[in-house]
């Protein structure tokens, strides 16, 4: 049986959410999205690309659902991981920058 941060479980798991968004359940769709958040950490590490991408996704949940603080607050972290680890010019870095000048 495949674990709770096995690849695959996280991936079902983030296809599920993306799901629930699409069908307006931000709600239950936020709810699996920070515990991907948590076992992404766990199985790969706060600066791995999977755990970035599913850290986007959550600040964009939150969005979504009005929590600009906290959506804010997320890119912002997210930002300056990726500037770290790819530089601000790096396409996946702007991606993030753009979705967090959008909140403000």
């Amino acid at each position: 049986a495949l674990g709770d941060t096995h690849p695959v479980t996280l991936k079902a798991t983030g296809d599920l959410a993306t799901v629930l968004k699409d069908r307006g359940e931000h709600t239950e769709a936020e709810k699996l999205v920070r515990d991907l958040v948590s076992r992404s950490r766990e199985a790969f590490g706060d600066t791995h690309h999977d755990t970035l991408t599913v850290m986007i996704n959550l600040g964009t949940l939150l969005k979504l659902r009005g929590e600009y603080t906290e959506a804010e607050e997320l890119l912002k972290e997210v930002v300056q991981k990726h500037v770290k680890l790819y530089g601000i010019e790096h396409p996946q870095t702007l991606y993030v920058m753009g979705t967090h000048t959008s909140l403000l």
